[in-house]
């Protein structure tokens, strides 16, 4: 597993804030899965915030679900990043995911918003 630190021009020396987030990696047939925001016109990884006691793992397969409609099984941790930015230090665990159904997709409507 590999850990990467990003340290933002803007960054304060001493974050104060912090936000942890999953993302998966998603590859079948060749072909990655990305989530793709109208609005800005960006491709993600699926993945989100991770909730009050909930890990990591959790994380990526409830916030692949809801973005997709995929259900996942995290095969392996590839990566920590560290980005910290302003007061913030945000953390994001990557992992390697494989498909093992089909669920219900559930979006925020923070995420309706941005298409």
């Amino acid at each position: 597993m590999k850990t990467v630190e990003i340290l933002g021009a803007n960054r304060f020396e001493n974050y104060t804030k912090t936000r942890d987030g999953s993302r998966a990696i998603i590859i079948e047939d060749g072909k990655i899965l990305l989530t793709h925001e109208l609005n800005s016109g960006w491709w993600l990884l699926p993945g989100g915030g991770i909730e009050e006691g909930e890990t990591s793992e959790d994380c990526v397969i409830r916030e692949v679900e809801e973005e997709t409609g995929v259900i996942v099984r995290p095969t392996e941790h590839y990566m920590t990043l560290h980005e910290y930015y302003e007061e913030y230090r945000y953390t994001g665990y990557f992992f390697i995911c494989e498909v093992t159904g089909k669920g219900q997709m559930r979006l925020t409507d923070v995420e309706k918003e941005r298409g």
